[in-house]
């Protein structure tokens, strides 16, 4: 006796049946009934999302001979020779397997041959991005204009590593992580036609725990299925996963954290949670671990500034005149220790607006600097420095560009915000950056948030590098040094043996 896996014996028939993609099957059924299909398309997105399943969906809808408003009907004798798997006319190819040039070529001749069973012939690749260069760039010209009854289905979860050119030959579909509430409903839908007696809370920590894949939901349904036949709790889910607790403990815990948090710290953990950009719903966790360092990186540096700031200011002593210094940017400390909040949205005080620069050959390069106060011009550069890092223009980092130049760099007059630069191959760049209007937009965005005003930015370049006066110095014409400066590096001292 032969039985099948759930997530074959379970897979949707149509459209209305896929769940968590409304975007994409909406699309596909307007388009299949009002027969205006296109010649090829490209699914991408997360692993058990539901991107062969549609392709298949399409293929059948395309040669039903009944249908259902834009669904197949599964009961004409297409639908059914597909459903059983004995249709000619759609071909699955895995690319994995199938990525060569030799591969292509055989397509490129078969697909002239007219379909066998149905109206239209239906070519699915799986694991598009698998192709080699020289696969994809022979499999070009038949895709922009394959014959009228052939229709190619690209399917990968990594569409940026498939060639530009066959992206923009094809109607693109981006299918998305499913919700778990969705994952939980399926799940309460398959236990009660299979018999399985889960708990609601085991299935809804399967659902979590899937990440959004309802092929890997239903295999660990089948697994504790087949492990607990009895019933299945929270205790047999948290056994086979190898958790070491449960959610309500989970919950007591963050719970007693958050209590403890100052509201503006989980503000500020919300906002840079909700600037991680997951577009693409790359599998990679690396942008929700660097916005939580992110995150608990200024909180440490927030419970440290008390103890800076508590320290009374210390009355000067008498000393003998001396030549007048540029004012400092500091303000004084306050007597009483504030509690830590983030950086400050409104616009510096209006003297800071007229206090010169300091001279670059006075600055102490070689002792640590301490941390700015919160509100100054060096904590709002410090926040703009820092949220540019995030973002990149037409070619470069504007952090990367921006670190170039320090809060001693750095002069407010008016509403004009002038920004010297130590290299100048960093202020050409970032004047390259900021002629692009998209680039200027995010500048000038970041800029109005930490300053707390709109400001005109001017670029200059500091007289004392040596790359201002009689040309670039030995150790900048080297190209090792160059590739550093335009990463962000900067040339402290320069020896000259």
């Amino acid at each position: 006796m032969t039985t099948q896996v759930y997530y074959r014996k379970w897979r949707p028939l149509s459209f209305s049946q896929v769940v968590g993609q409304e975007h994409v099957t909406t699309t596909l059924r307007q388009s299949t009934k009002q027969g205006r299909v296109s010649h090829s398309y490209l699914f991408c997105g997360p692993r058990g999302s539901g991107k062969t399943t549609s392709a298949r969906i399409l293929a059948k809808a395309v040669n039903c001979l009944d249908l259902q408003d834009g669904d197949p009907c599964n009961a004409c004798t297409i639908c059914q020779t597909i459903n059983d798997g004995r249709f000619m006319d759609i071909i699955e190819l895995d690319a994995a397997s199938n990525r060569g040039i030799d591969e292509i070529r055989d397509i490129r001749e078969k697909v002239n041959f007219s379909p066998v069973q149905g109206s239209k012939k239906v070519y699915i690749i799986d694991e598009a991005h698998m192709l080699t260069d020289a696969a994809s760039n022979a499999f070009l010209k038949t895709l922009e204009e394959p014959p009228g009854h052939v229709i190619f289905i690209l399917c990968t979860t990594e569409a940026q590593k498939i060639l530009g050119t066959i992206v923009s030959r094809c109607q693109r579909h981006d299918f998305r992580r499913i919700p778990s509430d969705l994952i939980n409903q399926r799940l309460e839908e398959i236990s009660k036609e299979e018999g399985v007696a889960a708990d609601t809370d085991a299935l809804r920590l399967v659902s979590r725990y899937s990440a959004g894949s309802l092929r890997d939901a239903e295999n660990l349904l089948e697994q504790l299925a087949v492990s607990y036949s009895e019933c299945v709790g929270i205790k047999q889910v948290e056994e086979l996963l190898g958790l070491g607790h449960s959610e309500r403990w989970t919950l007591t815990q963050m719970k007693q954290l958050v209590s403890q948090a100052p509201g503006w710290r989980i503000i500020r953990a919300l906002k840079l949670w909700g600037e991680v950009n997951m577009r693409y719903d790359a599998p990679s966790t690396l942008p929700l671990e660097l916005a939580a360092v992110e995150i608990c990186d200024y909180e440490a540096s927030a419970a440290s500034a008390p103890a800076v700031q508590s320290q009374p200011a210390a009355a000067p002593a008498p000393a003998p005149a001396a030549p007048r210094q540029p004012p400092s940017r500091q303000a004084p400390p306050s007597a009483r220790a504030p509690e830590p909040r983030p950086p400050a949205r409104t616009a510096p005080a209006a003297a800071q607006r007229d206090v010169p620069p300091m001279p670059a050959q006075n600055r102490p390069e070689s002792q640590p600097a301490a941390a700015p106060e919160p509100g100054s011009l060096a904590a709002n550069w410090a926040a703009t420095v820092k949220t540019l890092g995030r973002h990149k223009g037409k070619k470069y980092n504007l952090g990367a560009l921006m670190r170039d130049c320090r809060s001693d760099d750095i002069t407010i007059d008016g509403d004009t915000l002038t920004l010297a630069f130590a290299h100048r191959a960093h202020m050409e760049r970032m004047q390259e950056e900021l002629a692009d209007p998209s680039g200027k937009e995010q500048v000038n965005s970041v800029v109005s948030e930490n300053f707390g005003g709109n400001y005109t930015l001017r670029l200059t370049l500091l007289d004392d590098k040596g790359e201002n006066s009689n040309g670039p110095s030995s150790s900048q014409s080297s190209p090792l040094v160059r590739v550093a400066l335009g990463m962000g590096a900067r040339i402290i001292e320069e020896v000259v043996e």
